[in-house]
């Protein structure tokens, strides 16, 4: 033990580095636990489309979703979420994935649902642009 006592001491600035290494896994690892919902990447929202059937929701407004959105996603801009919770409520028991263009609204899409007693949340990682740069399809036009 003594070992390593002089080793910490001899080696502060090293050993605070550990230290802030392990506490950032850690905060990693919790970090969905914490937000009440789990950020995935876009190749898990495709394995989760072909065996889960689950809703997506794009909290983009209008003009933007018009431009080019997932196939059979539905359209509830993140500043209307709470006056248009009812819309969801068919879909309570399911896995819900939310997205956006970058991932923020989404963020508060996924929290605001969470808040609201829905279970099964996934935040999509990096968004509509993310989508797109895996290569992914879109669907232009209103509402499918």
């Amino acid at each position: 033990m003594g070992q390593l006592g002089s080793f910490i001491l001899e080696h502060w600035l090293l050993f605070l580095a550990l230290l802030i290494i392990v506490g950032l896994l850690f905060m990693n690892a919790a970090r969905s636990r914490l937000l009440g919902f789990a950020e995935i990447k876009t190749a898990d929202v495709v394995r989760m489309m072909n065996h889960d059937e689950p809703v997506l929701v794009d909290t983009r407004n209008a003009e933007e979703f018009a431009g080019g959105h997932i196939l059979g996603a539905l359209n509830i801009p993140h500043d209307q979420l709470a006056d248009r919770l009812d819309e969801l409520e068919p879909y309570r028991g399911r896995k819900l994935i939310v997205y956006c263009r970058t991932g923020q609204r989404a963020a508060v899409a996924a929290a605001q649902l969470r808040k609201a007693g829905f279970e099964s949340i996934h935040k999509m990682d990096g968004g509509i642009l993310a989508w797109q740069s895996a290569g992914l399809p879109l669907v232009k036009g209103d509402a499918d």
